[in-house]
């Protein structure tokens, strides 16, 4: 079973280094990969969050190759938080159903259905089905919502410091069209959902710990080195 973990989370590495690479406009029969624009790639949430998932499968990799422990159910569920906030935003908030002329909410442009549709589902897929559970617990999980915030803080100083594109990456925090006042009105609303769904992932953490624990309590889960975040 550890081998084709390894494979398939290190697919999960390259669909996210292929979705970053790739040329933002262009479609799946134009094979546009480069670093051109990576710095202001970097700017977005989205590509922040999948860089955090890749590494942390990286890790897992390495870590199973060399007989180590794996990354600690907390760092395993935030980085799939992190990548399932941008899977939600993008497909309910900016892009409803992946956007125009859709299909099951992919667009047909690599960059965007590798990062906002495939990374996030084989992210969770990883999590739910082989990951150990329960990694995390509910109080714990909050602290996910701190990066979060402080992407919110980089995004609001980099604007106000630099009028580098994009000068805002988000309509929902572009103080130039919605002023400060609209970008406190959005985390209102996004903040507490964006904390529901880190006690969702919690609470289904520990159910996926209870059902496995009474269907085969003389199994251990896949992952039998990762660590749940202490007391």
């Amino acid at each position: 079973m550890r081998p084709l973990l390894a494979v398939y989370r290190s697919a999960i590495v390259l669909v996210v280094l292929a979705g970053v690479l790739w040329a933002p406009d262009a479609r799946f029969h134009e094979v546009q990969l480069g670093f051109a624009g990576i710095g202001t790639k970097l700017v977005y949430f989205t590509i922040q969050s999948n860089l955090l998932l890749a590494a942390m499968e990286a890790a897992s990799v390495v870590a199973a190759l060399r007989h180590r422990p794996q990354p600690s159910g907390w760092v395993v569920g935030g980085a799939t938080f992190f990548v399932t906030i941008t899977f939600a935003i993008y497909n309910t908030v900016l892009a409803p159903g992946g956007g125009d002329g859709a299909v099951l909410l992919f667009s047909g442009r690599p960059s965007s259905d590798l990062l906002h549709v495939v990374a996030p589902v084989l992210a969770v897929v990883d999590w739910v089905a082989f990951r150990r559970h329960p990694g995390v617990r509910a109080r714990w999980s909050l602290l996910w919502l701190v990066y979060p915030v402080a992407y919110l803080v980089f995004v609001l100083v980099r604007g106000a410091l630099s009028d580098a594109a994009p000068h805002y990456p988000y309509p929902f925090v572009d103080v130039d069209a919605i002023g400060y006042a609209g970008v406190a009105r959005s985390f209102a609303v996004l903040t507490p959902l964006f904390a529901v769904l880190a006690l969702a992932f919690a609470g289904v953490d520990h159910l996926l710990g209870r059902t496995r624990a009474s269907a085969a309590p003389e199994v251990e889960a896949a992952d039998d080195t990762t660590r749940a975040l202490p007391e």
